[in-house]
């Protein structure tokens, strides 16, 4: 370790004291999620076993390992009121407010200042239009920004400073059959 940095990191916002380690909680949480991933990849929504693995994964990545970039982001796509925004809202508890971060307009991660992403875990762009997708220059934005482990922080009346990146994305459309992604 490098004597000259200091780690910001206070861990998760979870508080133990009042957490009910029992196996039956325990038990009722891990059913619960499970469930509602089962129903984002369920065959109404014409998704696999696959996919439920992929956003199991992807959330327990997200708790186990907060510095490591997976270099990926989520699209959840399908009718308003099926529940992708759920599946933000949940990994946005348990990472905590602080950490998190939801829009809908991608100017708060693509525009001037988007220091939004500074000290960022989670970020959610919620019913991204799929026109997005077929710009040249934010599909350039998107692979750079959930592949790049640096980010450029322009925050406002600050100077332009580099940061680690670890943020992971969800996105959330509700134009799926024109998602080109």
């Amino acid at each position: 370790t490098n004597p000259k940095l200091y780690n910001l990191w206070v861990g998760l916002p979870l508080d133990f004291a009042r957490c009910d380690f029992s196996p039956e909680s325990h038990d009722f949480v891990v059913k619960t999620f499970t469930t509602y991933l089962r129903h984002l990849s369920s065959e109404e929504h014409d998704i696999s076993d696959e996919v439920f693995e992929y956003l199991l994964n992807f959330s327990a990545h997200l708790v186990q390992h907060p510095g490591i970039k997976p270099g990926i982001a989520i699209l959840l796509t399908g009718v308003q009121g099926s529940g992708k925004s759920t599946f933000f809202e949940v990994l946005a508890h348990v990472v905590g407010k602080s950490l998190t971060g939801c829009n809908s307009n991608t100017s708060r991660i693509f525009g001037n200042f988007n220091d939004v992403l500074k000290k960022c875990l989670l970020y959610c762009v919620d019913e991204i239009s799929a026109s997005e997708f077929h710009k040249p220059s934010t599909v350039s934005d998107l692979k750079n920004i959930v592949t790049c482990t640096d980010i450029e922080i322009n925050g406002k009346n600050e100077a332009i400073a580099t940061y680690p990146n670890f943020t992971r994305f969800v996105f959330t459309c509700n134009d799926w059959y024109e998602t080109p992604v």
